[in-house]
C-alpha cells in the first residue's frame, strides 16, 4: 500500500482526565481523500522524512506548524480500517 501523502504534524492537545495540554506529535499516512490510512504517533526528525518521502515517490505535507483545531480535524478523518501504530521505547528489553 502505497499512501498519497505522508501529513507530518505537531500539536498540542488536551488530556481527556485532566484537562491539561501535552504535545502530540507523528506522522500519519493519507489516503488520496486526505483520510488517515496510518498514524504513527512520535518524533521524527524532517531531513529523514524528506530524504524518505523523496525515495519513496510520496509527497510530505508539513504541518507542523499549523493551527491545531486544523491539524486535529485532519487527524479525525480516518478511512475505514486505519490503525495506530506505535514501536518499543529505546531499551526495551527483548
Amino acid at each position: 500500500m502505497t499512501p498519497a501523502s505522508l501529513y507530518h504534524y505537531n500539536c498540542r492537545q488536551a488530556t481527556a482526565k485532566t484537562g491539561s495540554h501535552q504535545p502530540v506529535q507523528g506522522v500519519a499516512a493519507l489516503d488520496a481523500d486526505g483520510l488517515v490510512l496510518l498514524d504513527l504517533p512520535g518524533e521524527w526528525r524532517k531531513p529523514d522524512l524528506d530524504l524518505f518521502t523523496q525515495r519513496a515517490g510520496v509527497p510530505l505535507l508539513d504541518a507542523r506548524s499549523h493551527p491545531p483545531d486544523g491539524v486535529r480535524t485532519v487527524l479525525a478523518s480516518r478511512a475505514p480500517g486505519w490503525q495506530r501504530l506505535r514501536g518499543l521505547r529505546l531499551g526495551f528489553p527483548s
